[in-house]
């Protein structure tokens, strides 16, 4: 998961993060236990120890009101981890000044090695995929898209123990302290009820987890065991990540059968484009209102929806524009980043494209 990546989907999680009762799916049915990971790349530190640290002991007595938890035990846990560098390095901004490039980004994802792995995963995991589609009304294609942005279905899940990682972006990162506070107690809580050792899970440096790249509160709220044996398993269980996926952008508000975005013209002022883009990821806008701001989709869009303008710059070149749907949103709220979703539409197109070639 890149750093753009990140930044949308823990964005998109802070969103989503709600109460801590045991969702229905839960009920029952339990989460794999991962293979336990070695310690973090890098995870030497200046800081100190983190069970000593005033801020944890206080992090610590609020959860423990919360949960029910003893003091002493949750210290316990949070003593083992240790602070990670790297993650911190992973997580800084970009440079001032940096210009965005939509084509780089882009072609990162939507390419010929990617492309042939999406046929491979779709092939061996069609039943699950259209299983998928007829429950949540989720296209093969996106969710192979998304799975194929992710981790290149499956081959890049991460190697940071996920312990170590919320607890650095919670203590020693202060610019998402308040997410990742929260998503530790999601952690916790997870382990607790699937009886794992809370150092096992591995996931990305933003403590994402498994082929669908969930954090700890999407695994609780949005994981489902769709080959029905029984546990939850997105590290192993191409079949949970596929259901998970596509259960995600349903509850995110996913239509069926409606496109996601089409190409736009724009003749607009920049006031009139910079007041669009304003209104961010969320539909806003009729296509009446659209058009008399000079905005005009090139293909056929629903009349009886809401829209918003997507921009997709490439440094100083005209930006590329498109009308998004409430489906572009709903693969916004997986990550927030424009390019995202863009980038899973794009692969998503290309790989329907080569299957029906094939």
């Amino acid at each position: 998961m890149n750093r753009r990546h990140f930044l949308g989907q823990s964005a998109a999680a802070a969103a989503s993060l709600g109460g801590i009762t045991l969702p229905a799916w839960a009920q029952g049915t339990s989460v794999a236990a991962p293979v336990i990971p070695p310690a973090s790349p890098a995870s030497s530190s200046g800081f100190a120890p983190y069970a000593g640290r005033p801020e944890v002991q206080a992090w610590a007595e609020a959860f423990a009101q919360s949960s029910g938890w003893d003091m002493d035990r949750i210290l316990g846990v949070l003593g083992t981890a240790q602070s990670n560098d790297t993650v911190i390095r992973l997580m800084q901004p970009a440079p001032t000044g940096f210009k965005r490039s939509w084509k780089v980004y882009r072609s990162r994802f939507v390419e010929p090695i990617r492309i042939r792995a999406a046929l491979k995963f779709w092939d061996e995991n069609a039943r699950w995929l259209d299983q998928a589609r007829e429950r949540f009304g989720v296209p093969q294609e996106i969710v192979v898209g998304i799975i194929g942005v992710e981790t290149i279905f499956g081959r890049d899940m991460g190697n940071f123990r996920v312990l170590d990682v919320l607890m650095t972006l919670s203590f020693d990162y202060l610019r998402r302290a308040e997410l990742y506070k929260s998503e530790l107690g999601q952690y916790l809580l997870l382990c607790e009820e699937n009886g794992l050792q809370h150092g096992t899970y591995a996931g990305s440096f933003a403590a994402a987890i498994g082929i669908p790249q969930f954090i700890p509160s999407s695994i609780r709220r949005f994981a489902v065991d769709f080959d029905g044996d029984g546990r939850i398993d997105l590290r192993a269980s191409p079949a949970d990540a596929i259901g998970s996926v596509a259960r995600y952008l349903n509850d995110h508000g996913w239509k069926t059968d409606q496109p996601i975005a089409v190409a736009a013209r724009v003749a607009s002022s920049a006031d009139q484009i910079k007041q669009m883009l304003a209104a961010g990821p969320l539909p806003s806008f009729t296509l009446e209102q659209l058009t008399a701001q000079g905005v005009q989709p090139t293909d056929p869009v629903p009349d009886d929806e809401r829209f918003l303008l997507v921009d997709l710059p490439t440094g100083d070149e005209v930006p590329e524009y498109r009308v998004g749907t409430p489906n572009f949103y709903a693969i916004t709220r997986y990550n927030r980043s424009f390019f995202y979703a863009a980038a899973v539409q794009d692969l998503a197109s290309a790989v329907r494209a080569a299957r029906k070639a094939a």
